[in-house]
């Protein structure tokens, strides 16, 4: 019988050097610094998820230890202290995100978001400070590409139909007043 393979009980079949026996542990994959950070914030995330606020922000230290220079890691660890209500360092972190990535929208709102919350902002206004100058200036750009455009429609419609100016600026107040409120909101529950 040719096809067949006739090996003695003490013998056993060739086993090829590069496959492991059956005894052996797998050799685990090299874990590239992405992976790492990206399995780190999604216990960060889960953690937020089930208010362990402390266990959140360890797994972002363990992140910013291997990308120190990421601005979101920097983001996300300030709204987890902000959570514990420890606003100082929320707004430090969002100061971090924000030396890294000026144009980072979401640091300002949430740095403005936990000034005017703590009552701070009033502080911030007096001495002049020119972070909250970028922060205003962030919200400000966000608002004029994404704002705007429908405050100009509103304001527009509702003086074509009703052919009063102060109306059409009534109702762009109004709709304007509604969505810095929906921001507002939004804002408290992250």
């Amino acid at each position: 019988m040719s096809g067949e393979f006739n090996f003695s009980e003490s013998e056993s079949p060739p086993v090829p050097n590069s496959v492991p026996s059956l005894g052996e542990p797998p050799q685990e994959l090299p874990v590239s610094i992405a992976e790492q950070v990206h399995r780190y914030c999604q216990t960060a995330h889960q953690l937020i998820a089930e208010t362990q606020f402390e266990a959140a922000i360890a797994e972002y230290d363990h992140a910013l230890d291997l990308q120190p220079d990421n601005y979101r890691l920097w983001y996300q660890r300030g709204l987890a202290l902000r959570k514990l209500k420890r606003y100082e360092g929320a707004i430090a972190n969002f100061d971090l995100a924000l030396q890294l990535q000026p144009e980072y929208l979401p640091a300002s709102r949430s740095r403005l978001y936990t000034l005017l919350v703590t009552q701070r902002i009033w502080r911030q206004l007096w001495v002049g400070q020119q972070k909250l100058g970028n922060d205003v200036s962030n919200l400000f750009t966000a608002f004029v590409k994404t704002k705007l455009p429908t405050l100009v429609i509103l304001a527009l419609v509702s003086y074509a139909s009703s052919h009063s100016r102060v109306t059409g600026w009534i109702v762009a107040g109004c709709f304007l007043l509604i969505m810095v409120i929906g921001d507002l909101i939004a804002e408290s529950q992250r």
